[in-house]
């Protein structure tokens, strides 16, 4: 779920964050709205396949508005979104799947309070498989807008095959030099300066049937961005597809992407492609960290900032593996090494908390604690060892004694 219109220049990330079916939790955004008419635009998609976020869990959207603690009444309405074509190509064996969107089918200002939506249709009530929903235990996941600059530029021609033939291969055999075949359209490259989880915001005036795709990697390959994920385990496809509708545009994935480099592909006259902005959103739950490190060893102190940066790359709704290659919650990284980094960078370290109560409320019917969870269930036999210091651990970094009493008939299940 993606708020898109709380303000002009905020930017809501995906909602909610991840959670078991039987545990679920909600978000709560508080804004002030002046007197007057309102709307709430939400684009709501479903991936259909289980990952290492969130397993294939009934679909459905749920959204309540108040006011000083009373329920507002709202008039809802909603249609598909055609443009978009479903299941072109999974990111990879462990995420969803990449964005193939052809923007003219898209219901243009649709967003907007005056956009007429009496065509559409209302939605259907339904009771989806999942436990009774609790407020989120954490801080909201946040978003983080930077501007930037290419880092290269120049020409490009495709050379091969089909449309979709094979994606990502298309997209890294295109020629950038054009030194012996005619320019069919232009390329930008960017530096993002870390691994990041990530969403291009970039707004382009370009005429109307533009092809426009954006390839992500954490690292150059000859020079230049590949789509494709390192350690995939299976095939890989990291990039988003549109079509243009014409003139003034943004193009902006729903979902964000792992990556430090950014490689955009426009294949329009260059002489037509007008850049007007040129950002991305950053996804992440921690901004600079709150403690500090310093001894006079430079070494030492780059290594320490390292493994804060390293750390607050991947976090989001969870602490996760990796921002690009699954994104999983793995019982083994929190109840470790992140657990510690955390508690001398940041004074919050609810993830960590979080991440523990995942790994017992998706225990395996024995009793073992998941080692990961709560998309992708795996159980290994060290990290549910690793899962009782873990609690131990968190108790003595916080105080937090709840947590050893919530957690202590789940402990002596895993321990039998």
């Amino acid at each position: 779920i993606r708020p898109r219109d709380w303000s002009s220049d905020v930017c809501s990330s995906d909602l909610p964050a991840r959670f078991p079916a039987d545990h679920p939790e909600y978000d709560k955004i508080n804004r002030s709205f002046s007197a007057g008419e309102h709307v709430i635009s939400t684009q709501v998609h479903y991936l259909g396949v289980d990952n290492r976020i969130l397993d294939d869990v009934q679909p459905f959207w749920a959204c309540e508005i108040y006011q000083e603690g009373k329920s507002i009444p709202v008039v809802w309405r909603c249609t598909p979104l055609t443009g978009y074509e479903p299941r072109v190509r999974r990111i990879n064996p462990q995420l969803g799947w990449i964005e193939w969107c052809d923007t003219r089918q898209i219901p243009l200002h649709w967003r907007e309070i005056a956009f007429d939506d009496s065509s559409w249709t209302e939605p259907v009530s339904v009771k989806p498989r999942i436990g009774q929903p609790e407020p989120l235990s954490i801080d909201s996941v946040r978003c983080f807008s930077h501007l930037v600059q290419p880092i290269a530029e120049g020409p490009l021609a495709e050379i091969f095959g089909y449309e979709r033939d094979d994606i990502p291969a298309r997209f890294y055999l295109r020629d950038l030099e054009c030194k012996t075949l005619p320019a069919q359209g232009v390329w930008r490259r960017y530096d993002v300066g870390r691994v990041r989880l990530m969403r291009p915001r970039f707004v382009l005036d370009v005429p109307a049937g533009t092809v426009i795709e954006f390839a992500y990697n954490e690292t150059l390959s000859q020079g230049r961005v590949s789509p494709y994920i390192n350690l995939s385990a299976g095939p890989s496809c990291n990039l988003d597809h549109y079509v243009a509708r014409g003139g003034e545009q943004e193009f902006f994935p729903l979902m964000p992407r792992g990556g430090r480099f950014i490689e955009l592909h426009v294949f329009a006259d260059p002489a037509q492609v007008k850049w007007i902005r040129e950002e991305f959103i950053e996804r992440g739950y921690y901004d600079s960290p709150e403690g500090s490190f310093h001894c006079g060893d430079v070494l030492l102190e780059q290594i320490w900032m390292t493994g804060i940066e390293t750390f607050r790359g991947c976090c989001e709704d969870a602490v996760i593996d990796n921002p690009t290659r699954e994104r999983g919650e793995w019982t083994g990284d929190v109840s470790t090494v992140a657990m510690d980094i955390a508690s001398v960078g940041y004074g919050d370290i609810r993830l960590c908390r979080r991440a523990l109560e995942h790994s017992a409320s998706c225990a395996r019917e024995d009793g073992l604690v998941a080692g990961l969870c709560p998309g992708g269930e795996a159980y290994i036999p060290s990290y549910a060892a690793q899962w009782i210091s873990g609690c131990i651990h968190y108790w003595q970094l916080t105080g937090d004694r709840a947590l050893l009493e919530e957690l202590f008939p789940y402990a002596e299940r895993n321990m039998t």
